[in-house]
């Protein structure tokens, strides 16, 4: 009443008391003596309090009473019992106040309850207490912790971890099969790597075990890389690749292995010392040789015609006899030669080392040719004349040609092995006394003049066919001037390289210095056809080069009239082989 206002107007002073009650239920407890606690009396004034019943107990801490019906500033209501949350509702959903009863659920936490790998709880509610439930963690796959280390259960949450089996150890454990956000595996033991497989290839992470190799290097492939470091059990090394010899230093001195590099060297062998060693099978850039001593040559039989290099060996040649001299000491093919007069015109002017250099002439008027001297060789394309004495006959026969040479064609490069089966055939028998080069008084150097006129000074011309013989210049030029002067030809040819049919087959070869028209020689006398006319003689015959020499110098005595004037063919043939004569018969 002493709220109201002093209007009488009976509906706002109800309208007062309405507010009144809102006002409590925005916020009971603080609103001092907001409703009736007892009603006046005649005797007695009303009572208020700020609980919303009569019977309210704010002693407890949680609520046993509450106002189901609440008092107003003019009426007073008794408070009703809080419900005790059991049986099918064991828990408590919101607790009670004031104004409002407990309400009680059977979900363990609010509000959707306890759900497997959804929502958790570290307590569960009671009959007087409500817990919140908690939304189970889900491991980011794309975070830092994608792997479910513990699964959730209803009372504790997922755990994450950056790896990917639960009992990660990164020296001794990998994951065979990985974790996934919502399932936890168990992780395997490492491969130790032992025994013939010693050595890591590929460490191990987190999803991968490690492999193990009998290489201590990864990617190691022999004679193409090396160990430069090795690796371990538990560590991998790369290998370097091993190092290419080139350059200065382009062979190979010791070989790449597993641990050690190519070593590479200048020298061609292994071990090679100047003047001691020499390289009888030289190193590549990817293989290595030893040197091999070089050979000493006996002073007291042999003389060294060249020194010893990194490459060759020391050239031994047995001396010579003291009548003979080393020719071509020069060259791996030095052969010793009889000691040579000097040739007309000459006379001795440096002396000879007996069985090692020849001795060297000079200018001297020509000499007068007188019995028992010389009959010269003179080869064509080589340019080497060889004066050949005939010693025809022994004691009984004392008989000599004199004053006629015979020259010798041929094309140096072709016949050089077949003049000297010729050569040896006379000196065997004694027959070649000396030889020269060239006439170095008259010509100072070789040409075709100076082939023309020894041609046109000769007893008899040989002439030893090749396939290339009628294309060159110096032998067609002696066969014209042999033709001219009418000079007896022997034709000649190799018969351990050449057949007879391979032999007239040359007669056809065009060539540039002998064409069939238009010569010198007037038509259808060509050099060729002239030398083709005559019989081929063999003069080289590995099955009996005895008798094929014989054929020789048969048709030497022949052909030659310088030979059958001065002696009977029976004499030629004593005096060359010093064979018994024979009773005359067709053949002899």
């Amino acid at each position: 009443v002493s709220r109201v206002h002093p209007q009488r107007d009976v509906r706002r002073a109800i309208q007062h008391l309405n507010n009144d009650k809102g006002l409590y239920e925005r916020n009971p407890l603080q609103t001092a003596r907001a409703v009736q606690l007892t009603a006046p009396t005649e005797s007695s004034n009303r009572a208020c309090t700020p609980f919303p019943c009569s019977d309210f107990d704010n002693t407890t801490i949680i609520p046993t009473k509450y106002a189901k019906f609440p008092s107003t500033p003019t009426s007073t209501q008794r408070c009703a019992n809080v419900t005790l949350c059991d049986g099918d509702s064991p828990y408590q959903q919101s607790a009670p106040t004031p104004l409002s009863d407990r309400v009680c659920t059977n979900k363990a936490c609010m509000p959707q309850g306890l759900l497997r790998n959804v929502t958790w709880a570290v307590v569960a509610s009671t009959s007087t207490t409500t817990i919140t439930c908690q939304n189970v963690t889900s491991c980011n796959t794309r975070g830092t912790a994608p792997y479910q280390l513990k699964a959730p259960t209803l009372s504790s949450n997922r755990e994450c971890s950056p790896y990917p089996c639960s009992d990660y150890d990164h020296r001794t454990k990998y994951a065979r099969v990985p974790s996934t956000a919502t399932t936890t595996r168990i992780c395997a033991n490492l491969t130790v790597c032992r025994g013939n497989t010693s050595f890591q290839l590929d460490p191990p992470t987190q999803l991968s075990d490690r492999s193990c190799t009998h290489w201590p290097c990864v990617e190691f492939v022999a004679n193409v890389t090396f160990a430069a470091t090795s690796s371990t059990a538990t560590s991998s090394a790369l290998c370097h690749p091993v190092t290419r010899c080139s350059g200065n230093t382009s062979y190979q001195l010791s070989p790449p292995g597993v641990y050690r590099d190519r070593n590479c060297t200048g020298d061609m062998c292994v071990g090679y010392v100047p003047q001691q060693t020499w390289a009888k099978t030289p190193s590549t850039n990817t293989t290595s040789f030893k040197c091999v001593n070089v050979t000493k040559c006996n002073p007291s039989t042999q003389i060294a015609l060249q020194p010893p290099t990194e490459s060759t060996d020391t050239y031994c040649f047995d001396t010579c006899k003291p009548w003979q001299y080393i020719a071509d000491d020069t060259t791996n093919h030095a052969s010793c030669q009889n000691t040579t007069a000097c040739p007309p015109g000459q006379h001795e002017t440096e002396p000879g080392s007996p069985g090692v250099t020849n001795h060297k002439c000079g200018p001297d008027p020509p000499p007068q040719w007188t019995d028992g001297q010389v009959m010269g060789i003179v080869c064509g394309v080589a340019g080497v004349t060889l004066i050949v004495g005939l010693l025809m006959g022994r004691r009984s026969v004392n008989r000599f040609l004199v004053g006629k040479v015979i020259f010798v064609s041929y094309r140096h490069r072709e016949s050089k092995t077949t003049f000297q089966t010729v050569l040896t055939a006379l000196t065997a028998k004694k027959l070649v006394t000396s030889f020269k080069v060239f006439d170095p008084i008259n010509f100072p150097e070789p040409s075709k003049e100076a082939m023309q006129l020894q041609v046109q000074q000769s007893a008899l011309v040989l002439a030893i066919l090749s396939p290339d013989y009628f294309a060159s210049d110096y032998c067609c030029t002696e066969m014209r001037a042999a033709i001219e002067a009418e000079i007896p030809i022997i034709p000649v040819y190799d018969g351990d390289r050449f057949l007879l049919d391979d032999v007239l087959s040359w007669k056809d070869k065009e060539t540039e210095f002998d064409p069939d028209v238009n010569n010198l020689l007037g038509p259808g006398k060509s050099v060729r056809s002239s030398v083709y006319r005559l019989n081929l003689v063999r003069v080289v015959d590995t099955m009996d080069q005895k008798a094929a020499i014989q054929n020789l110098f048969r048709k030497m005595g022949e052909r030659c009239p310088a030979l059958r004037e001065r002696i009977s063919w029976l004499e030629w043939r004593r005096a060359l082989f010093g064979l018994p004569v024979p009773a005359p018969d067709s053949t002899a």
